[in-house]
């Protein structure tokens, strides 16, 4: 165990440097943890820094030894709901592992978020040595899900045409929509009113959540994020015929810089409407929209709890294959 101090210093959103240098520490450890995953991005990673998803804000910081760089962590903070809880990101570079660093930088974590008045940490994990760290800190694991992959280039054809037959042949009286970037002015509040269901319809096992609520403002203050991070979104609607409401969506994302992959955002189906294979409907021909946008497009990647029925059984059907295991770990202080 290494006996030397850290210092962890904040990085700001205009310091150029130290920007690129969490940068360059993310993208070494990502390569080294995750390999084959699509890189993380400049414009992704910076733009999570400088600008965060409505309702929430983000500080990181770098950690020296010696002078030397050896990690970072980022702490996410909900601003309306769920402000007893932030999300935790914590890498230390792999040859700087087994020290001692990430017990020290957890300890940081703890002492600034409990200045913050945040009693809980939730944090992403996978792996044994990730899993095993947060579970030697004494946290619990709260939701398991699956990383899943969709090759485009090996993709049957003749599968997704029978998914779509199957699909449209069930979803009669409704409309498909589509739309590149922001949200027309005329659907935002249903799509608000859809994406407030992601915290309250899709499974969350054992970890305590409020329900994170948006109206058309927040949701349009989303969409600005997405152009502000230079994320190009395609999405695809449900539209109930006799109703003219927009009742389904899903959106797929392509990260600026990271132009063979996509990755999956919300699927979400108003309940009154479920039943008729829209959730199917709505990832297939979004799927085909992408590819007539984003032919350089390769892979496709996706998180789902493992207890979300429903939505693995869609995308097992599409060809989606397991990358890894993953998990949400809870650690109260």
């Amino acid at each position: 165990m290494t006996t030397a101090t850290l210092s962890c210093t904040r990085v700001e959103t205009d310091d150029e440097a130290a920007l690129r240098a969490s940068y360059d520490l993310r993208r070494q450890v990502e390569e080294h943890d995750l390999p084959g995953d699509p890189e993380v991005g400049w414009s992704r990673h910076v733009g999570q820094l400088r600008h965060p998803w409505p309702g929430l804000e983000v500080r990181a910081f770098l950690a020296h030894q010696d002078g030397v760089l050896v990690g970072w962590f980022a702490v996410t903070l909900p601003l309306t709901e769920n402000r007893d809880a932030a999300y935790l990101e914590l890498q230390v570079h792999p040859a700087h592992r087994r020290r001692g660093v990430g017990r020290a930088l957890l300890a940081e974590v703890r002492v600034r978020v409990l200045e913050l008045g945040r009693s809980r940490v939730i944090a992403g994990a996978t792996g044994p040595g990730a899993e095993a760290f947060a579970a030697g800190r004494g946290a619990r694991a709260v939701l398991a899900d699956t990383q899943r992959r969709l090759e485009l280039t090996t993709l049957e054809t003749d599968r997704l045409e029978a998914l779509w037959a199957e699909a449209t042949a069930h979803s009669t009286g409704y409309s498909l929509l589509q739309w590149v970037g922001a949200t027309p002015e005329e659907h935002l509040e249903a799509v608000a009113a859809l994406e407030s269901r992601m915290t309250t319809d899709a499974p969350m096992d054992d970890l305590k959540w409020e329900q994170v609520v948006f109206d058309a403002d927040r949701y349009r203050a989303h969409d600005a994020v997405m152009v502000a991070r230079r994320n190009r979104a395609y999405t695809s609607a449900a539209q109930h015929d006799a109703s003219g409401v927009v009742v389904g969506t899903t959106t797929l994302v392509v990260a600026d810089g990271v132009d063979d992959s996509a990755g999956q955002f919300q699927t979400i189906v108003e309940p009154a409407h479920r039943g008729h294979r829209l959730g199917l409907l709505l990832k297939v021909a979004n799927l085909r929209y992408l590819q007539l946008h984003e032919p350089a497009v390769t892979t496709v990647d996706t998180w789902n709890a493992d207890s979300n029925a429903p939505m693995l059984k869609v995308n097992v059907d599409m060809g989606f294959q397991p990358v890894r295991q993953w998990a949400e770990w809870e650690l109260v202080l």
